[in-house]
């Protein structure tokens, strides 16, 4: 129940890599308006955390749809109603303990009400949202926007040494790394429809090394290629020859 004692809504739901719950959707506050609200939960039902977001205008915003991330991190999109612009397209990033990473918003030419409706996290890494925006002459349009993952500003900082070059001979890949720090590093290679092949994980050793795969069980194809670095996700092309 909201501080506000007022309609409350939980709007999508979504099940953690985590083995967690996290549910996306409304809550009213003390100013009888509704805040964007994200709702963590163990299996058993038990509160992890709460987290409530207030847009400028201290009016009504909310959340409509969550996705849980393969970089763990937790992504939800809605509106959030701002001074001067109304309601605008939403999208913010938590961790998966509920802490703000970063706060997207959107505000369609005519400075009308915008929203974001749906949001998914592609295998590449990258955000994909739907909804509406409000525009100059053509009023509402059905509106679709892409945002990459980015990490929060204190998480760019360990990743900034990172460096990956990948080259592919036929059916063996090489991997050079530059690496500021020895860490473990997952790789996933996934087909055309989305469907994970091959993973297998690095052991990064720091400074400048190399590291070959031979991928001749694989059948010739194009395919997407997943390189987690720390908290940097590379997604590349992968094409294996005959």
């Amino acid at each position: 129940n909201g501080p506000g004692n007022g309609d409350d809504d939980a709007y999508d739901i979504v099940y953690g890599l985590d083995n967690n719950l996290y549910v996306a959707g409304k809550t009213i506050a003390n100013n009888l308006f509704s805040d964007f609200t994200v709702i963590s939960l163990k299996l058993n039902s038990q509160e992890r955390w709460v987290y409530h977001y207030n847009g400028e205008a201290d009016s009504n915003d909310e959340a409509y749809s969550i996705a849980y991330g393969r970089d763990g991190n937790i992504y939800v999109c809605g509106y959030s109603t701002n001074n001067n612009t109304a309601a605008d397209f939403t999208v913010i990033s938590l961790t998966s303990d509920g802490r703000e990473r970063w706060v997207y918003s959107y505000n369609g030419s005519a400075n009308g009400n915008d929203c974001a409706q749906s949001i998914i996290y592609g295998i590449e890494g990258n955000l994909y949202i739907c909804g509406y925006t409000t525009n100059n002459q053509t009023n509402i349009d059905f509106t679709v926007i892409s945002l990459e993952p980015l990490p929060a500003i204190e998480e760019r900082k360990s990743i900034s040494l990172h460096k990956l070059k990948i080259n592919n001979f036929g059916r063996e890949i090489e991997f050079i790394f530059n690496l500021s720090q020895s860490m473990k590093i997952p790789v996933s290679i996934y087909d055309p429809l989305g469907k994970k092949i091959l993973s297998f994980d690095i052991n990064g050793k720091e400074g400048v090394f190399s590291y070959k795969k031979d991928l001749s069980n694989m059948p010739p194809g194009i395919y997407l290629l997943r390189v987690e670095i720390g908290n940097k996700i590379s997604n590349r092309k992968l094409i294996i020859l005959k």
